[in-house]
């Protein structure tokens, strides 16, 4: 069921009152999870290709097959790495996470440069030195370990954590999943109320700086597991946004250097 005008109209009056100050909302896309072509995947493109937009694929090393190398030199996508077998490593009872706290170093660098191997083996240089750590967590002292395992760029979820010298963030920013109690589709409203919020911290924080492009909103994905409302939500979304004058859908290499 398509979303309605009352749910719409929040985020429709953010995204106006950004244009009436000349403001540009630089919006990116992150889909998560990818291992192999197949009929969802290409969903994904053939959508984002309609609109002219280029996401970054988050490829899981260890599960990624040749066949998604071969299909992605022919997509318009970008591909990073995410962790490298998407393998729980947290303490029983804790939040899931391949790269915990009690991980030692030397095991947090060895799964690092593990991924990175079967990356470069996988796709060569066509693939960007961005890190997205499964989960979106990530333990903040083995961010340490990044510049030297030779990525430039981190991309979680919210807010950044302390990263060292040499990497950028390039965070996401809206879940379109709810994971517990049960995974589904999280909801047209629960997802146009936080994009609403979040494109209202950009234009107010733009407009108190008296700049004219704001920080860079994240949508994350993970088309393996939508259903067919949450593939209708984002085709409305995707419709919508790229209709509004304040919205500039860009690649992660338009805003990373």
């Amino acid at each position: 069921m398509p979303f309605s005008r009352s749910a719409l109209q929040p985020l429709t009056e953010e995204l106006s009152r950004a244009a009436d100050q000349g403001l540009s909302l630089p919006f990116w896309w992150r889909d998560d999870d990818a291992v192999h072509p197949s009929s969802k995947l290409e969903r994904l493109i053939a959508l984002t290709d309609r609109f002219g937009i280029r996401p970054l694929l988050a490829v899981i090393p260890a599960k990624a097959s040749p066949n998604l190398a071969n299909w992605l030199a022919e997509a318009n996508a970008d591909a990073a790495q995410h962790g490298y077998a998407h393998a729980n490593h947290a303490a029983a009872g804790s939040k899931s996470c391949e790269f915990p706290d009690r991980l030692s170093t030397e095991e947090a660098r060895n799964l690092l440069h593990a991924g990175r191997r079967r990356m470069d083996a996988l796709f060569g240089r066509a693939w960007l030195p961005i890190f997205v750590p499964p989960w979106n967590r990530f333990a903040e002292r083995h961010c340490a370990l990044l510049p030297a395992c030779g990525f430039k760029v981190y991309s979680g979820f919210g807010d950044a954590p302390t990263l060292p010298d040499g990497v950028q963030p390039a965070n996401v920013h809206i879940d379109i999943m709810q994971w517990r109690p049960e995974r589904r589709f999280l909801g047209a409203e629960v997802c146009l109320a936080a994009l609403a919020r979040e494109v209202a911290r950009r234009r107010q924080a733009s407009s108190s700086q008296n700049g004219t492009i704001a920080a860079p909103l994240g949508l994350m994905t993970h088309h393996l597991v939508h259903d067919e409302e949450a593939w209708r939500f984002l085709e409305r979304l995707v419709e919508h946004l790229s209709g509004m004058p304040a919205v500039r859908w860009r690649s992660v290499v338009n805003f990373v250097s």
